[in-house]
């Protein structure tokens, strides 16, 4: 079985109720989780419709926010950027102008570059993506479904 919990050490104090998940599970579900997430935030936050922004983040003009969304605090989200249906951008994640976000986590101290997009992924905390990288999720269709690291 992979665990997250090997990639990515914050993932035990964020998300403890996905800890018997394997990886593909959770992006699969990441609307219910994020959904349940935001009624827990506090005042920090500003929620509307689905979307919650911590008050110290900073999201720039032209941004396209689809719920449910939770962008934590010190983020920054550049202008003209598209995060769509379950993102989650923890403590001080930087999304450049025009990247993409789709059903994905992303964790503590990542930048996203401009033109990016990141599609159904789990990103692990100081990960540096740099311009125009494309990463998405894999569709296994082999009858063996194990992956192993």
């Amino acid at each position: 079985m992979i665990s997250v919990l090997d990639f990515i050490s914050e993932y035990k104090v964020l998300f403890p109720e996905l800890l018997n998940f394997q990886p593909w599970e959770i992006t699969k579900n990441i609307i219910t989780v994020l959904e349940k997430k935001i009624a827990d935030l506090n005042s920090d936050y500003k929620i509307e419709n689905g979307i919650a922004i911590h008050k110290s983040a900073i999201v720039e003009q032209g941004v396209v926010l689809k719920a449910p969304i939770i962008i934590s605090e010190n983020c920054f989200v550049g202008a003209n950027a598209y995060l769509r249906s379950g993102v989650y951008l923890a403590e001080s994640v930087t999304v450049g102008p025009r990247c993409e976000i789709k059903s994905s986590f992303i964790f503590p101290n990542t930048t996203i570059a401009h033109l990016n997009f990141i599609g159904d992924c789990i990103i692990g905390n100081h990960v540096n993506f740099e311009a125009g990288a494309h990463t998405a999720n894999h569709f296994n269709e082999r009858t063996d479904k194990r992956i192993s690291v």
